[in-house]
């Protein structure tokens, strides 16, 4: 799979802040069939590649309590939702719908400093529920995965 992700975060408060992103993906959408009435053998097949898009916002809650390393490491806990465009038989197909999210994670400052165009670089590290309801599915329903992500913080 494909993923490329880009937010931008900004801090409302100390302990709260707004972020808006945008998502794009290539999963791959398999299929099995099995228990076919007539004794043909059960068959995977791996169906197709989807393009996905997603435009999303979100809240962000640091939790003061789990402030470490003097103020540089902070965890936070988040939700929030989105837009889901999908592209699929050969990105001639358009589906759309929704995309929830709720998870929580550490954002880690490396450098701090108080002067200059950039006043922190440092890493992010994430967990996700997330919740795609419209979109390309087999059975109509709301599917759900879980994303684990990293990525590199610059404050401005």
């Amino acid at each position: 799979m494909t993923l490329s992700n880009a937010l931008l975060t900004f801090n409302l408060a100390r302990t709260l802040a707004l972020e808006a992103g945008l998502v794009f993906s290539r999963p791959q959408i398999g299929f099995t069939v099995a228990g076919d009435s007539e004794g043909a053998s059960e068959f995977t097949a791996r169906g197709e590649r989807l393009s996905q898009y997603f435009a999303e916002a979100g809240v962000l809650y640091f939790v003061p309590r789990l402030a470490f390393a003097g103020g540089r490491g902070r965890a936070f806990v988040g939700g929030g939702g989105g837009y889901l465009r999908q592209l699929h038989a050969g990105r001639i197909l358009v589906e759309t719908g929704q995309v929830y999210h709720a998870g929580g994670g550490i954002k880690y400052y490396l450098r701090r400093r108080h002067a200059g165009l950039i006043k922190g670089l440092g890493l992010r590290l994430d967990a996700r529920a997330c919740f795609l309801s419209g979109g390309y599915t087999f059975d109509g329903r709301t599917a759900r995965t879980v994303s684990i992500g990293a990525g590199l913080v610059a404050g401005f």
